[in-house]
């Protein structure tokens, strides 16, 4: 795999972590769910998880997109992209 096939991956990985967040924040605003309740439960799920195959790697997407929700959308997309990027190397 060429570094620039891998650079696509982890875009469209960590563009579906923000489409996530995204929709997370949205729903939230909508409905007047508490942000830091929403991120609590994608962390839960993420914990829960960790005993299924590929576990710790779901874990990972799953804590990235609640500090993702609780930090907003704007800050998370480098640090989404930064964790994954060292994910793969």
């Amino acid at each position: 795999m060429t570094k620039e096939q891998l650079e696509v991956i982890v875009a469209l990985i960590s563009s579906q972590q923000m489409a996530l967040t995204h929709l997370s924040l949205k729903v939230a605003s909508l409905t007047g769910c508490d942000k830091q309740e929403l991120a609590n439960s994608f962390l839960q799920e993420g914990e829960r998880l960790l005993t299924r195959h590929n576990g710790k790697l779901a874990n990972v997407i799953f804590s990235q997109i609640a500090r993702g929700i609780e930090a907003g959308e704007e800050q998370s997309q480098e640090n989404i992209r930064g964790e994954i990027n060292g994910l793969l190397h």
